[in-house]
């Protein structure tokens, strides 16, 4: 059985993708938002600071790029609002293969996430998500 490991926005969840998936990883989501700190005082809050997070995502290797034998790593920049919601995706680098790099928009745009926390504070943010798609 082959896997494909996911860890989006530093949440790694690994899923099974049946007889013949052929791996891919996707790193945790590095920041591209300067954000500001406020401060709290007593914060209820028992984690103040918390990365963004992928709750649910759902992966598909392109059968056609399985056939191909196409490996390579997509990057993929993501905008989360404070709520948690996908509110953009675009491509930041190819993989230099086309169905690599629709599976890796795909993967983003279909993903339910939690957004950062700091100090307590839901916050939105811009992050980059890398897809290393392997055989």
């Amino acid at each position: 059985m082959l896997r494909t490991r996911i860890a989006l926005l530093s949440l790694p969840l690994t899923l099974a993708l049946g007889q013949a998936s052929p791996a891919s990883e996707i790193s945790p989501l590095v920041s591209l938002t300067p954000h500001t700190q406020v401060a709290t005082l007593n914060s209820p809050c028992k984690n103040p600071s918390v990365p963004a997070q992928a709750t649910k995502t759902s992966f598909q290797y392109p059968p056609i790029a399985v056939l191909e034998r196409s490996e390579g790593i997509a990057e993929v920049g993501v905008e989360l609002s404070a709520s948690g919601h996908l509110v953009s995706a675009w491509p930041i680098q190819s993989s230099g293969d086309r169905n690599l790099d629709r599976a890796a928009m795909e993967t983003a745009r279909t993903g339910h996430y939690s957004p950062e926390r700091s100090n307590c504070a839901a916050i939105g943010g811009k992050y980059l998500m890398e897809v290393d798609f392997s055989l």
